[in-house]
């Protein structure tokens, strides 16, 4: 017998939750979104579905949307890697794991 998979309550919990955080901050500069799998870095743990929120070269887009989201900026990290940097932070919204995350270039001046 075969046996079908089908698009389960995780993801569509994620996808709510996605659904839910653009709803509720259509003013904000529009994220590249998506559903990913998270590890729990526990290994009796399942990795479970959640939301990933990318900014490009903004990095004032990323304060506004973590602002919105209620994340201290003590919770963000960051770093670099030759000419690229990035922040990032992570908080969950309706049970589901958030990850919000900025890339800009170093090298250009007119990054804000």
């Amino acid at each position: 017998m075969t046996t079908l998979h089908s698009t389960g309550v995780p993801q569509l919990t994620a996808a709510g939750a996605l659904l839910s955080i653009l709803s509720a901050n259509t003013r904000l500069p529009e994220p590249h979104a998506t559903l990913h799998l998270v590890a729990t870095g526990d290994d009796d743990t399942p990795a479970q579905w959640g939301v990933e929120l990318i900014l490009e070269d903004a990095p004032a887009g990323f304060e506004q949307w973590r602002e919105a989201l209620g994340i201290d900026f003590a919770a963000v990290d960051r770093g670099h890697c030759d000419l690229t940097a990035w922040l990032i932070t992570r908080t969950t919204h309706a049970g589901v794991p958030v990850t919000l995350v900025v890339y800009f270039d170093l090298s250009d001046p007119d990054d804000e």
